[in-house]
């Protein structure tokens, strides 16, 4: 069985000195246009890698044939060649006749270092063009903006207008407020990888600490087990180096579980006697959901006893269909249905609260007397 390898934070993905280094030159005073080229030369290299000639962007493998790509057939840093027309048009525009695309296509040439750079850096100054555009009301730093062009880079639905990702971004750019940095670190790590691809995870990690300029950045432990059920059946999963069980074994040693306990607090973990099969105890704002009200989801579920021999539902992070055609995990639903049910109760208590304003302070008293002063008004005028 082959290797996939999950990182969690940057240290065990042994980049974090290297993204250091591009967020202390990203936040210098007076950064000009070449050296942000040049520090998001470096970020996008070390997220794509750099090769002279086509390689298998799914796999990373250099090809002697196109033919042998199970992706897309790539070359340089990241430039996808299997974008038709596209594609063609970007590479003549840099290299006019001086290089073919076929030839390059079919492995019959090699990029020099310097065109691998200037096809990089004009595939992303079109982007670069599009990035401006989307946020052109959005005061972004030098590292906000060179991870949303990376994000753009790689797969632009991320990042584009109407998103969820551009809404909290705009959010935290306009109000300081990191709850809304926190929404959108949210959309990077944990929506943004519908294929459950790890290498993908591992990017958007580098991405999420340029994004938050936060270097100590760990990839949620939803996530963690999300990816791991996921790749476990095709793939050996390594997590930060080490055998997922082990990695899974110390998670409950630091956290203090075992198969016969949870905790109450935010870390509702709990592990049945095998320690990669980790589940979530079911929450809502009022504390554990008893058992009951999970009783048509018997295949989600497991129960268990507190110390007062009160039964409680623990359920599996497992996928069921919604209306829509999509898909959400069970302890999603709870939470979007608790959510909801808390919203409407916050609307209606604040209409309550205004209309007893209305009765109980000398404002709202005034008030009252104006709208009754000017329908008396309405009425004597329209008997006129």
């Amino acid at each position: 069985m082959k290797s996939k390898t999950l990182n969690t934070n940057l240290i065990s993905a042994g980049v974090k000195t290297q993204i250091q280094d591009l967020m202390h030159r990203l936040n210098a005073p007076n950064l000009t246009k070449d050296q942000y080229s040049q520090i998001r030369y470096e970020f996008v290299a070390l997220n794509e890698g750099v090769y002279n000639q086509i390689y298998d962007d799914l796999t990373g493998k250099v090809l002697t044939n196109p033919s042998q790509a199970k992706g897309n057939v790539t070359i340089g840093v990241g430039f996808n060649m299997d974008r038709g027309q596209e594609a063609r048009k970007e590479w003549n525009a840099v290299f006019g006749n001086s290089i073919s695309f076929d030839d390059a296509y079919n492995n019959r040439v090699q990029l020099t270092d310097y065109q691998v750079r200037k096809l990089c850096d004009f595939a992303f100054s079109t982007r670069e063009l599009e990035v401006s555009r989307i946020y052109k009301n959005v005061n972004l730093t030098p590292s906000q903006r060179l991870a949303i062009e990376d994000m753009h880079f790689n797969g632009p639905k991320l990042v584009k207008e109407g998103t969820n990702f551009k809404e909290a971004i705009t959010d935290f750019v306009n109000t300081g407020d990191k709850k809304y940095l926190n929404k959108a670190l949210k959309q990077v790590l944990e929506n943004s990888n519908s294929k459950n691809d790890t290498g993908m995870s591992n990017r958007r990690l580098k991405e999420a600490a340029i994004l938050s300029g936060n270097a100590d950045i760990k990839l949620p432990d939803s996530e963690v087990r999300q990816l791991f059920e996921a790749n476990k059946n095709k793939f050996d999963v390594k997590i930060d180096g080490k055998p997922a069980k082990e990695y899974f074994n110390n998670q409950i040693k630091n956290n203090g579980l075992s198969s016969n306990n949870y905790l109450n607090d935010n870390d509702k973990f709990f592990t049945s006697d095998d320690p990669s099969l980790l589940y979530k105890l079911a929450y809502n704002s009022s504390g554990p959901i008893r058992s009951d009200a999970l009783s048509p989801l018997e295949e989600a579920i497991i129960r268990i006893k507190d110390s007062e021999g009160k039964e409680f539902s623990l359920i599996k992070d497992v996928w069921i269909p919604l209306k829509d055609g999509t898909i959400a995990t069970i302890e999603s639903v709870i939470e979007t249905i608790d959510t909801a049910s808390q919203l409407t109760t916050n609307f209606v208590n604040s209409y309550i609260n205004e209309a007893k304003d209305l009765f109980t302070t000398g404002d709202g008293i005034a008030s009252l007397i104006s709208v009754l002063v000017c329908l008396k008004n309405r009425i004597i005028n329209s008997q006129i």
